[in-house]
């Protein structure tokens, strides 16, 4: 803004002074403009920087529940398949159980019907000979009828 100095009553160096003072007034209100305009930019990038980050921070939370919610169902999965094979061995494990049992009586019965069988043949053995010694003894004795 020029001034025109004879309208006015003031000196023309008061005028200097205060276009002086208009110049570098108007020299730092462009300065503080541009500041601000930098400033601006800076909170535009800034905000749409934080609103990138939250929409990835959303994007990971999304994708992290989803990897979450497949881990538990892979984890559930793998309880009961493990619960049902712990089921079929412990089943596994009663029948196994009767299977010795049954053996172990078996084999009881087995050496208790060996050892009879044993005593049997000795007592027919015996017997066998006792037969033997009677027919020797007869067919001395009568050796015709034994023909």
């Amino acid at each position: 803004l020029q001034v025109e100095i004879s309208s006015l009553p003031v000196s023309k160096n008061e005028v200097d002074v205060l276009n002086k003072r208009m110049v570098e007034a108007e020299i730092r209100n462009k300065e503080l403009e541009r500041q601000l305009t930098d400033h601006t930019k800076v909170m535009k990038s800034s905000s749409n920087e934080k609103f990138l980050t939250i929409r990835r921070l959303q994007e990971e939370k999304i994708s992290s529940n989803s990897q979450f919610d497949l881990m538990l169902k892979t984890s559930e999965d793998n309880c009961e398949r493990l619960r049902l094979q712990l089921q079929r061995k412990s089943q596994t494990d009663s029948l196994l159980k009767e299977v010795y049992l049954e053996n172990a009586k078996t084999s009881t019965a087995l050496s208790t019907a060996e050892e009879a069988r044993r005593i049997a043949e000795k007592q027919l053995t015996a017997e066998k000979d006792k037969y033997l010694s009677l027919v020797r003894v007869l067919q001395k004795v009568c050796p015709i009828v034994l023909r």
